[in-house]
C-alpha cells in the first residue's frame, strides 16, 4: 500500500524502497522545480515499477509490480482518496494465485481498516506540511519586511545627510553674505568721509590761502612802517581762523 500527494509523489509506504517514487513520470519543469526546493532532498522521485494497468472500475485496476526481491507480478490495485486532503491511497492484492473468499474478505476487512490509518497518517502529515510550508512564508515575509526597513531606514538617513549639508551650505552663504554687507557698509563710510574731507578741505584751504595773503601783505606794510593796514590784515585773518574754527567744529558734531 502507498499515499501519493495531488503531484503523484508517494509519501506513506509499505514498501520502504517505493518512497518518494512517483506513480507516473513527472514533466521535466515539475521535477526540476521539485529536486530545486530540496523538499524531499536528494530523491530522485523516480517511477514506482508498476506498469501495463487494466482498469475495472475507476477505482480498481489490474497492475503488474515488480516488489524488492521479487519479480513482475499480477496485482488488483484498489484506490481511493483520503478524506480532507488532496491525497490518494493505493492498496495492492495479489492477483496470480487464486483467493479464497475467506482471504479476500480478510484483505478487505484489513483494507477498511488500513485505509481510516493511513488515511488519518496522511492527514497528519499534509498538516505537518502545510503548517511547515505556512511558517517558512510568514518567516520570508518578515524578512522581507525587515529588509524593507533597513532600506527605508538607509534612504532616510541619506535625506538627513543632504538636508544637513544644504543647511550647512545656506549658513556658509549667509555668513559670506554678511561679510560682503559688511564690506560694503564699511566702504560705503569711507566714501563718505572721503567726500566729507573732501569738502572740508576745499572750505578750509581757500581761507587759509587768503590769511596767507593777509600775512604777505602785513609783511609788506610793516616794512614800509604802514601800521594800520597791517592791523586792518590781522583783524581780517582773526576772522578767517574763526571761519576755519567753525567748519571743524562741526565736523567733530
Amino acid at each position: 500500500a502507498y499515499v501519493s500527494d495531488e503531484r503523484g509523489i508517494v509519501l506513506i509506504t509499505s514498501v520502504r524502497s517505493w518512497r518518494f517514487m512517483t506513480t507516473a513520470p513527472l514533466a521535466a519543469s515539475d521535477l526540476a522545480a521539485i529536486q530545486n526546493s530540496q523538499q524531499f532532498g536528494d530523491a530522485l522521485l523516480m517511477p514506482l515499477p508498476i506498469t501495463r494497468p487494466q482498469a475495472l472500475s475507476p477505482d480498481m485496476s489490474i497492475v503488474h509490480a515488480v516488489t524488492p526481491g521479487g519479480s513482475d507480478a499480477e496485482y488488483l490495485r484498489l484506490s481511493t482518496l483520503i478524506p480532507s486532503t488532496p491525497w490518494r491511497l493505493d492498496y495492492l492484492v495479489p492477483a496470480e494465485a487464486p483467493i479464497a473468499a475467506a482471504a479476500r474478505e480478510m484483505r478487505l476487512l484489513a483494507l477498511g481498516v488500513l485505509v481510516p490509518l493511513l488515511g488519518l497518517a496522511a492527514y497528519l502529515l499534509w498538516r505537518r506540511q502545510s503548517g511547515q510550508m505556512r511558517i517558512a512564508a510568514e518567516q520570508a515575509a518578515r524578512t522581507e519586511l525587515e529588509r524593507r526597513v533597513v532600506e527605508r531606514t538607509e534612504d532616510l538617513s541619506r535625506a538627513r545627510d543632504r538636508l544637513q549639508a544644504e543647511i550647512s551650505d545656506h549658513r556658509s552663504t549667509e555668513a559670506k553674505l554678511q561679510v560682503v554687507q559688511q564690506d560694503l557698509v564699511q566702504a560705503n563710510r569711507l566714501a563718505i568721509l572721503g567726500q566729507v574731507a573732501a569738502g572740508v578741505a576745499h572750505e578750509i584751504n581757500q581761507p587759509v590761502a587768503t590769511i596767507r595773503a593777509y600775512a604777505d601783505n602785513a609783511r609788506v606794510f610793516l616794512d614800509r612802517k604802514q601800521t594800520s593796514p597791517v592791523e586792518e590784515n590781522l583783524g581780517a585773518i582773526a576772522a578767517l581762523t574763526e571761519r576755519i574754527g567753525t567748519i571743524t567744529d562741526e565736523l567733530k558734531a
